[in-house]
C-alpha cells in the first residue's frame, strides 16, 4: 500500500471538496433515514434494513456513476476495466459486501433505535476500530499519539452521547 502526502496529490483541492461533499451527503442520508423510519405508523410494515439500503444505494449509484466517468474519463473504455487486476476486483467485492452492506444495515437499525445526532457520534469510533484492526491484521505499529487520540475520541463520544 502506498500513500501520498498532500504535496504529491494530483488535485488536493478537489479531494477536499469531495470529502466535504461526502460528509454533507452522509448527514442528509442520516436525517432522511430517520424521517423515513418515523413516517411509518405502528400498524404499517416498515421496509427491511436491506431494502432501505438497496434503494439508497440505487439512487447513490445513479448520481455517482456519471460523476465517476466525469472525473475519470479513461474508465469509459471496456479495456480499462479488463486491465484492472483480479485482486483489485476482489477488494471491491469485499468492500461492497462486508463494510458497506453489513455496516450500513447495522447503521440503519441503529437509526431506528436512536436519534440521528446520537447515532452519528458513534462514527467517531470508526478510525479507532480501523487502527486496531490494522495493528491486529497488518502488524502496523501504533505510537503513543494514536493511543492519546483514540482515548480522546472515545471520551468525547461518550460525553456527547450522554449529554442532555
Amino acid at each position: 500500500f502506498e500513500t501520498s502526502s498532500s504535496s504529491e496529490a494530483t488535485n488536493p483541492n478537489l479531494g477536499n471538496l469531495l470529502i466535504i461533499m461526502a460528509v454533507v451527503a452522509f448527514a442528509f442520508y442520516t436525517v432522511l433515514l430517520k424521517q423515513l423510519n418515523n413516517s411509518f405508523t405502528e400498524t404499517e410494515k416498515r421496509p427491511s434494513s436491506l431494502a432501505i439500503l438497496a434503494w439508497f444505494s440505487l439512487f447513490g449509484m445513479i448520481f455517482l456513476v456519471p460523476l465517476t466517468f466525469l472525473l475519470s474519463p479513461n474508465y469509459l473504455s471496456l479495456q480499462a476495466f479488463i486491465d484492472i487486476p483480479a485482486r483489485i476486483w476482489l477488494g471491491i467485492i469485499y468492500l461492497s459486501v462486508l463494510p458497506t452492506v453489513f455496516g450500513f444495515m447495522l447503521f440503519v437499525e441503529g437509526i431506528k433505535l436512536l436519534d440521528p445526532n446520537k447515532a452519528v457520534i458513534f462514527t467517531n469510533i470508526i478510525p479507532i476500530v480501523g487502527i486496531a484492526l490494522s495493528a491486529l491484521l497488518l502488524g502496523e505499529k501504533i505510537n503513543i499519539l494514536v493511543h492519546i487520540g483514540a482515548l480522546l475520541l472515545i471520551f468525547i463520544s461518550i460525553y456527547l452521547v450522554n449529554k442532555k
